[in-house]
């Protein structure tokens, strides 16, 4: 996850604790992570290899491609997901559920920093900032 815009600027030792309280799934083509009205304690996902479709109320529908967060702005929320999320291929995800990552945030306040980036859908390069549509997430 070091190279994730996200996680890059973020030390050994919190990597580590992140990595320790997540789980790596391998999931095949079309199965369901996420589904319109799965409560808001669902775990957050980081597409890692493979893809997701999002489908939202509207049935609008986007791919999640290697790096990018599925379920990072109900995490502050218990409401329930307006949207489904189904593997569009053999995808490999890093599943963070929402109490670990709320354990490692009251420890390494680093952290704060990054669920703020991935929230706003913005990510520094080198200086530049990147726009991230988040809008059909959640």
């Amino acid at each position: 996850i070091r190279d994730m815009p996200y996680f890059e600027n973020l030390s050994g030792l919190i990597l580590m604790t992140i990595a320790e309280n997540c789980d790596e799934i391998l999931l095949d083509k079309g199965v369901s992570i996420i589904e319109k009205g799965d409560p808001g304690n669902s775990p957050m996902y980081i597409v890692l290899e493979g893809g997701v479709e999002i489908i939202d109320q509207e049935d609008n529908k986007r791919t999640i491609r290697k790096g990018e967060v599925i379920g990072e702005k109900i995490i502050l929320e218990t409401s329930k997901f307006e949207y489904t999320a189904i593997t569009t291929e053999k995808t490999l995800l890093l599943m963070i559920r929402k109490e670990e990552f709320f354990d490692a945030l009251t420890i390494y306040k680093e952290l704060i920093f990054a669920l703020l980036n991935i929230m706003s859908g913005k990510i520094a390069y080198d200086g530049a900032e990147e726009e991230i549509d988040f809008s059909l997430f959640g």
